[in-house]
């Protein structure tokens, strides 16, 4: 498909060079008014795009040679925010199925986005070259998200302004909140692996203390962007990165435990993000491993947070997302939650028991569901064991 289009576009430009090109749009251009004029440039820059991926530096030189810049801003803001139903760019990216955006970032195939639709990457990279605040315009209010999609593409290598990142993380589109996460947590995550890697003997630590400088200059950076946000913001963001990096700056951790507590327990009972037991777990390590400071700088209860962790706990029981394959880390939650949790947990277990199906009867006529409540059966009997 794309050779078709390249050959087709060879037939109609020839071997004109860039400049010429240019000189004979910039002619077109000033007989022509309103919006034409930006959706005129685009095609163009499009299409030299198409015959050379390797011009746009030229195509650069000639939009500033011929002031061409604001109609190609105008041209992609058509293109890509406006609500033309011939001139438009539209894409689903499948991140609804997410409940933690920051996940679905980490997953997203960059490469693929990268290649499939680079000629309109490249056009918006050439602007962005010319006039950073405008590509940044563009880039936000891109309806399509391939801009900033492609702004945290390693593939990409832009720094995003301050300015951009805070609209981004104060946005009401839980996306882009989370694309501010990515851009801000990007050199942490980058500097935490590091270091584990020096710590754990896998490369030299002559860099170590450089490597150190580095995260608490990333981290301190991160908690200056989030400390712009509200609190359920920040409580939102700070798990997201959490259930996704295993490792991670013991400060994450102590903001949720302290002064977000209430909104991190919001978080655990409401988000829906604690897909599984190996989730919670997670969770549950992290409140039970760090000390709840106040901003009085006093220890503080974590109790509602460990009750919160019970909640879901009884969740997963109630859907049977429990099963010998995570029963390691459902013994470790059990171990390590206060007596008053315990109790209750063991109050619950008790009367789940007397609602299996575990008798010969059941065996016989109803095998299938005597062998799933058995196997659970047996596994409250081993947690009873524990708690």
């Amino acid at each position: 498909m794309f050779n078709k289009v390249k050959k087709r576009i060879n037939g109609i430009l020839h071997r004109k060079s860039i400049n010429t090109v240019f000189c004979e749009l910039k002619q077109y251009i000033d007989l022509v008014h309103g919006q034409s004029k930006g959706k005129s440039v685009l095609i163009i820059v499009l299409s030299l795009l198409c015959r050379n991926l390797d011009c746009d530096d030229e195509i650069k030189s000639s939009i500033e040679k011929y002031n061409l810049t604001n109609c190609l801003y105008g041209g992609l803001t058509r293109l890509l925010c406006g609500k033309s139903d011939n001139f438009t760019f539209k894409i689903k990216w499948g991140d609804e199925r997410f409940r933690n955006k920051y996940e679905y970032l980490n997953r997203f195939f960059f490469y693929d986005s990268y290649r499939n639709y680079l000629v309109i990457i490249m056009a918006a990279r050439i602007l962005q070259k010319i006039d950073q605040g405008k590509f940044e315009k563009l880039a936000y209010n891109d309806e399509s998200r391939i801009l900033l999609l492609n702004m945290i593409n390693p593939l990409f290598l832009t720094d995003p302004s301050d300015t951009l990142i805070i609209s981004l993380l104060k946005s009401d589109n839980d996306l882009l909140k989370n694309i501010g996460l990515f851009m801000i947590s990007t050199k942490v995550s980058r500097n935490v692996d590091e270091l584990h890697q020096i710590e754990s003997g896998m490369c030299s630590n002559d860099c170590e203390k450089e490597v150190r400088n580095k995260l608490c200059t990333s981290v301190d950076a991160f908690i200056s962007h989030l400390d712009k946000c509200d609190n359920k913001t920040q409580a939102s963001l700070l798990v997201n990165y959490l259930l996704v990096h295993k490792r991670y700056p013991t400060i994450f951790a102590q903001k949720l435990i302290g002064n977000l507590q209430s909104d991190f327990a919001l978080q655990i009972r409401e988000s829906e993000k604690i897909k599984s037991v190996f989730d919670l777990a997670t969770i549950t390590q992290i409140i039970s491993e760090n000390s709840a400071i106040s901003e009085k700088n006093t220890r503080i209860s974590k109790f509602d947070l460990f009750m919160a962790v019970t909640d879901i706990l009884l969740e997963q029981f109630e859907e049977r997302k429990v099963n010998d394959y995570n029963a390691q880390q459902l013994e470790y939650i059990c171990t390590v939650l206060p007596v008053k949790c315990k109790r209750r947990l063991k109050v619950y277990l008790n009367k789940k028991k007397t609602e299996l199906m575990c008798e010969e009867i059941d065996r016989l006529v109803r095998f299938k569901i005597y062998l799933e409540d058995n196997k659970l059966g047996s596994l409250i009997d081993k947690i009873l064991t524990i708690i």
